[in-house]
């Protein structure tokens, strides 16, 4: 054989085409994979906020009608409304009856309020009484049971709208003490009450 001197030409390769990975998903196919992962994780993630319980709000008596009524201890049979208006301040509310008046004093707390009723007559003072409004009073006054979560908050409210209404200076007032609480005035106001 003869091996001649001349190189052989380069054969050039076939062009061949690359085989398709079949494995990896093409960009067109990807976005659908990738919105549908995301859409998985927002959903989860407002499965658990709606399912998540919150904690109750402690109730905050600080922000409501704080009045100091252990000065009412000092408030004496026959003293007049100025020097009376002097130690207290101004009623959280005020009640007038037939000439009567009486002036209700108001400490906000958390599951119970504490009241200081101050009854007038010709501008003197002739009765002084202290009474308590709990929230479980309200409650039971509006559902047959209360719900965990009413006892859970408790707190009730600005002490002025829990005020029992009735002469307290009487022995039997002559209307209900206890009504439905409801919203009044924050200004003190006044009431007047059936004529006797």
């Amino acid at each position: 054989m003869k091996v001649s001197d001349k190189p052989a030409a380069e054969e050039k390769p076939a062009a061949v085409k690359p085989k398709a990975d079949r494995s990896a998903p093409t960009k067109q196919r990807r976005w659908p994979l990738v919105v549908s992962g995301v859409l998985n994780v927002v959903l989860l993630a407002s499965l658990v906020t709606a399912m998540w319980k919150p904690e109750p709000v402690p109730f905050d008596p600080s922000k409501h009608t704080q009045q100091d009524i252990q000065k009412a201890m000092t408030v004496s049979y026959g003293a007049d409304a100025a020097s009376v208006k002097g130690l207290l301040g101004e009623p959280a509310v005020r009640e007038v009856t037939d000439g009567r008046e009486e002036w209700h004093y108001c400490k906000t707390g958390s599951t119970v309020d504490e009241y200081v009723a101050i009854s007038f007559n010709d501008k003197r003072v002739v009765a002084v009484g202290y009474y308590n409004v709990s929230w479980l009073d309200l409650v039971f006054h509006y559902v047959k049971q209360p719900t965990e979560q009413l006892i859970d908050v408790g707190g009730m409210g600005d002490c002025r709208l829990t005020v029992r209404w009735g002469t307290y200076a009487q022995t039997t007032p002559s209307y209900p003490t206890n009504p439905p609480a409801r919203l009044r005035n924050v200004e003190p106001a006044t009431v007047s009450g059936p004529a006797r």
